[in-house]
């Protein structure tokens, strides 16, 4: 591969480490701030490395007026195969393999090189099945999340095309056999989740889409033609998809009837690893194997709701919490959450709120001592879920302390940004509050200056926590948000900026973070309503408008003013921020708190925090890893 792609490959390694360094042993709180400046200021100086590379080596090659040479070809397919690991479910840069992709795609058809298209298909379908997931944990009602799925898909079927045996014996040579029937058990996993309503037809079509692939292993034609290929392996690869059809609680829908087929796969599956491929036994351990047989059996009826529970619970108790291999993070993140949809709600016992409690205490610090950023994608497919399903009880941690603890174990940046934006809009609170209270009016209900007053102490709790949460939908697109070694594509921009919608439709959920939903959803939108995201809402008839407004300033004053996580450079001053503030004053920027930030008092008040808050909250971010 070309040298320099290889350097930006060591380089994006080094800055992913650096952006979530961890605490050392000896150190102090001082000490670990140290080293996060240190470690965002070299991101920075590598940042500049690679961005040269890539406009040099890279950027040149993805022209869709150049015509490519085999040799840039060949580099641009082993960089993206050094990007990706997808057995080991690692990747380093998914959007870059998948526009490299598309890019070599046209290649091929321009040149009409049918190896190197299908090649290229493959690498499509590859990329696009984590990029769907990604995106699907934006909510499904985000395009985005059908334009990768789709193009994955099409990618596929254009595949599979070849698994015609007129067109499969023409096959040019093993590899292209290879990718075909790799393809035929593959596809199946593009089709997880859809948009619409009615499962059946698409679960009815997964089913016979994975036994035409298996039954490929014992045709005599097949066999014939592709005497070579691991067959073994792919009776085993295509087994354990059909044991997972029933992930995240038979999401998919399955019926009945293909539930019982399914235990039927999946006692095949394990009967088939045991006897026939043993040495896969150390990727997909006798945990896993307990799991998919728990699951399938009770999903079939075949074993009873509480033998199910009790085997979970037997699961849990022999997991593995300092062992990162993939199918080690898949039971430890995937055996709790399957028992969360087991409990009755109305009927919480004593082993149900035990479970929970350290489950939810115990993923964070899995997730913080991650030794590999290349499983991020992997954990927080899960991790999304797990939020989405959480079950608040008065002793397990609640929501928001999970979701703020999440925030400081994935990116420590994040997590003092919204500590800090919380201290600064809570100071501004208090003194919009003392000046002009009938700004207030319509935040939690309030119909007057006189309720408003009776409220205080409630309403600066609620910008309080309104801050501390108005980022918590970072928490899904966080392999963007550690995105620091190129410039983001555009829909990695579509990606940052649908945290907002997905914030809100997280606190929504639950009654105790139900209030701060319009300030996460807000946070982005222009004072005006002329910009800002999302354009769906309405900052003049949202009640919140005000707290909301205060938010906005704030956020943006921690953003301007900080070194570290944000510019790789010096922050600006707080009297350029003020400069800032003018030129958006009535569009951007609540004209009032423009004032307000002018008054002498609320000034001195806000430059201590600068001088001092930051610091603080270093410490206390070094304090909660500590514990971790």
């Amino acid at each position: 591969m070309n040298s320099e792609l290889q350097r930006y490959v060591q380089l994006t390694t080094w800055i992913r480490e650096l952006s979530t360094p961890k605490i050392k042993g000896t150190s102090t709180a001082e000490d670990y701030r140290e080293d996060l400046l240190r470690s965002f200021m070299r991101i920075g100086e590598l940042a500049k490395i690679n961005q040269t590379i890539l406009n040099e080596h890279l950027y040149p090659l993805l022209d869709p007026n150049k015509d490519l040479t085999e040799e840039e070809m060949q580099t641009m397919r082993e960089f993206c195969d050094v990007l990706m690991d997808p057995i080991a479910m690692e990747n380093l840069d998914l959007p870059m393999i998948f526009v490299q992709a598309e890019r070599m795609l046209k290649e091929s058809e321009k040149k009409n090189d049918f190896r190197l298209k299908l090649i290229t298909l493959d690498m499509m379908v590859i990329s696009a099945y984590p990029l769907s997931n990604m995106a699907q944990r934006l909510f499904p009602s985000f395009d985005i999340t059908f334009q990768y799925r789709d193009k994955g898909i099409e990618a596929a079927q254009k595949i599979i095309e070849y698994l015609e045996p007129e067109k499969f014996a023409q096959l040019p040579d093993d590899f292209s056999k290879e990718i075909v029937l790799i393809n035929s058990r593959y596809i199946s996993a593009l089709f997880d989740w859809s948009d619409k309503e009615d499962s059946a037809p698409y679960c009815q079509r997964d089913m016979a889409m994975m036994e035409r692939s298996l039954a490929l292993a014992d045709d005599p034609f097949y066999l014939e033609q592709a005497p070579n290929y691991d067959w073994k392996y792919h009776k085993f690869r295509t087994l354990q998809y059909i044991t997972c059809f029933t992930e995240f609680n038979n999401t998919s829908g399955y019926t009945h009837d293909q539930l019982v087929k399914i235990s039927a796969y999946t006692k095949q599956f394990i009967d088939f690893l045991h006897n026939e491929i043993p040495e896969m036994q150390e990727e997909c351990t006798l945990e896993t194997q307990e799991l998919y047989l728990l699951r399938n059996c009770y999903f079939a009826n075949e074993i009873s709701k509480e033998e199910y529970r009790e085997g979970l619970r037997k699961l849990f108790d022999r997991r593995k919490i300092n062992m990162y291999q993939s199918w080690t993070m898949y039971t430890n993140f995937a055996v709790p959450y399957e028992y969360s949809f087991t409990i009755d709600r109305n009927n919480i016992t004593k082993e149900d709120i035990e479970l929970l409690s350290t489950f939810y205490r115990e993923m964070v610090s899995y997730i913080y001592h991650l030794p590999k950023l290349g499983v991020l994608s992997f954990v927080l497919t899960f991790l999304s879920d797990i939020l989405r399903n959480y079950i608040e009880l008065p002793s397990c941690p609640s929501f928001k302390t999970t979701c703020l603890n999440l925030m400081a174990a994935l990116h420590q940046p994040t997590y003092v940004h919204t500590l800090s934006v919380a201290d600064f809009t809570v100071c501004l609170t208090k003194h919009l509050l003392d000046k002009d209270p009938e700004k207030f009016v319509g935040v939690l209900d309030t119909t007057s200056v006189d309720e408003v007053l009776e409220k205080r102490d409630e309403i600066i709790d609620n910008a309080m926590n309104s801050a501390l949460l108005h980022d918590i939908g970072k928490l899904f697109v966080m392999e963007t948000i550690i995105t620091y070694e190129r410039k983001l594509f555009s829909s990695e921009f579509f990606n940052i900026q649908a945290h907002p919608v997905v914030g809100a439709k997280l606190l929504e959920q639950y009654d105790s973070t139900r209030a701060y939903a319009s300030a996460a959803l807000g946070h982005h939108r222009w004072y005006d309503n002329s910009d800002g995201y999302p354009e769906s809402f309405d900052m003049n008839s949202s009640k919140d408008k005000t707290i909301i407004s205060i938010l906005t300033v704030a956020d943006c004053l921690d953003a301007s003013t900080d070194s570290v996580g944000r510019n790789y450079k010096e922050g600006k001053t707080f009297e350029q921020y003020l400069g800032e503030l003018e030129e958006g004053k009535g569009t951007r920027y609540a004209p009032y708190l423009v004032d307000l930030l002018q008054d002498p008092n609320v000034k001195s008040d806000i430059e201590n925090l600068l001088n001092t808050a930051r610091d603080d909250n270093y410490r206390k971010t070094y304090m909660l890893l500590k514990q971790l």
